[in-house]
C-alpha cells in the first residue's frame, strides 16, 4: 500500500492573492510558494502521489513531482500510513494577562511610574517598550528600571536619543541592574552601527542616525519586522497583531491603545487604569485581525506582520490598510521593485 503525503502540522499555508507562504512556526521562518502549490497542500494533504496526480487528471504529473521533491527537501511534508499518530495542531490562543504589553513614552514627563508599574504587574504585563524623546542620564534610566527589578516582565525594550555623556559601559551597568532590558535603540547618533554590552553578544546597542522626535516613526511595514512564530500565528488568527492587550502612555500621560492614536481614555495620574482596561471601547481594537483588514486579508504576510491602525490609507474607514505599507499583494511587489504598482492604482483598474 502506497504511503500518503502528510503536511507537518507546525507548517501552515497562508494563501495570498498572487502567491502564498508556508510558515514554519517552530523554525521561525517562511518560504514563498506559488498558489498552485498552496492549493495542492490545502486540498491533497493525506493523499498518495498517485491519488494527487489522479485528482489533477494526470495533466500536471511532472509539476507535481517537482512540487513534492521541493516539499520533501524543505521538510514540509513526509510520507506515512499512520495518520492517527499526528493529530491536528491546536491553534487556540490563550493569555492570562489582562495587559500583555505596554508602550511608555517619556519626554521629561512626570509619569507616576510607581503607580503604573504596580498596575502593570497586577495585569501580568510581560513586555514594555520605553520611548524616550529627551536625553536621559544614567541615573534617570537606572531609577526607572530599578522599579521593575522584581517584576514578572520578560522583556524591556528601550528607544532613546544619543547622549554623548553615556558610553557602552554605562549601558552595561544599566542592563546589569535589570537583566530584563533586552535591547537599546539609540537614535540621532553620529553614525549607524551595533555594539554589544555583553561578551556573549546577546544584548545589542543599535545606533541609528535617524532622528526621532515623536511617535510618527512607528507604523512602517517592512519584511525586517516580520515575525514568524507559533505564538504570533495563533494570536493573530483572531486578534490584532499590534494592539491586542496593549496599553500605551503617551508623553503627556494620556492612556491610549497606541501612542500615535488620537483617542485617549484618560490620564495616567488620575489613577483610573483599572476602569480603563475593562472598558469595551478600550478593547475595541483587540479583535480587529488581519483577516478583516482591507487588502491585508489578501496578503500572504498577514499573520507575520504587525498591523497598524494609527496610520491608515482612509481615515473614514477604520479597517483600511496601513498607510505605511509599501507592499502590493495583488502583484506581489514591494515599492521600488520592477513591476510595482500602488494598491490604489491596481484597485482602480481591476476593481476592489
Amino acid at each position: 500500500m502506497e504511503k500518503k503525503l502528510k503536511f507537518f502540522e507546525e507548517c501552515r499555508v497562508v494563501k495570498g492573492y498572487s502567491r502564498s507562504a508556508i510558515y514554519e512556526l517552530l523554525r521561525n521562518r517562511y518560504k514563498l510558494i506559488p498558489n498552485s502549490l498552496a492549493d495542492l497542500l490545502l486540498t491533497c494533504d493525506g493523499m498518495s502521489v498517485v491519488q494527487i496526480k489522479k485528482y489533477y487528471e494526470n495533466k500536471y504529473d511532472d509539476t507535481i513531482d517537482e512540487y513534492i521533491d521541493f516539499l520533501l527537501e524543505n521538510e514540509f511534508v513526509f510520507f506515512t500510513d499512520d495518520f492517527d499518530c499526528f493529530p491536528p495542531l491546536n491553534l487556540e490562543w490563550h493569555s492570562n494577562s489582562k495587559i500583555s504589553n505596554a508602550v511608555i513614552c517619556d519626554n521629561n514627563s512626570e509619569h507616576n511610574y510607581d503607580y503604573l508599574f504596580e498596575r502593570l504587574e497586577e495585569y501580568n504585563c510581560r513586555a514594555i517598550q520605553f520611548r524616550f524623546f529627551h536625553k536621559c542620564s544614567k541615573i534617570y534610566l537606572s531609577d526607572i528600571f530599578e522599579k521593575l527589578k522584581h517584576s514578572r516582565l520578560t522583556l524591556i525594550e528601550v528607544i532613546l536619543p544619543f547622549n554623548s555623556d553615556l558610553d557602552v559601559s554605562d549601558y552595561r551597568d544599566i542592563v546589569l541592574g535589570n537583566m530584563r532590558v533586552s535591547s537599546f535603540y539609540i537614535h540621532s547618533a553620529p553614525k549607524d552601527g551595533v555594539e554589544f554590552v555583553d561578551k556573549e553578544k546577546l544584548l545589542p546597542l543599535y545606533f541609528s542616525k535617524d532622528k526621532i522626535v515623536d511617535n510618527s516613526f512607528c507604523g512602517f511595514i517592512h519584511p525586517r519586522n516580520f515575525r514568524v512564530s507559533m505564538g504570533m500565528f495563533c494570536e493573530s488568527q483572531g486578534n490584532n497583531s499590534c494592539l491586542n492587550r496593549k496599553l500605551s502612555i503617551d508623553e503627556k500621560g494620556k492612556v491610549k491603545n497606541c501612542p500615535s492614536m488620537t483617542n485617549s481614555f484618560g490620564v495616567l495620574n488620575d489613577k483610573e487604569l483599572d476602569k480603563i482596561v475593562e472598558d469595551d471601547l478600550f478593547k475595541y481594537w483587540w479583535t480587529k485581525n488581519k483577516s478583516i483588514i482591507q487588502v491585508c486579508r489578501d496578503c500572504e504576510f498577514r499573520f507575520m506582520c504587525l498591523d497598524c491602525r494609527a496610520y491608515i490609507v482612509d481615515d473614514n474607514d477604520v479597517l483600511s490598510m496601513p498607510r505605511k505599507c509599501g507592499y502590493n499583494p495583488y502583484v506581489a511587489k514591494w515599492a521600488g521593485q520592477d513591476g510595482f504598482v500602488s494598491v490604489e492604482s491596481w484597485l482602480q483598474k481591476n476593481g476592489s
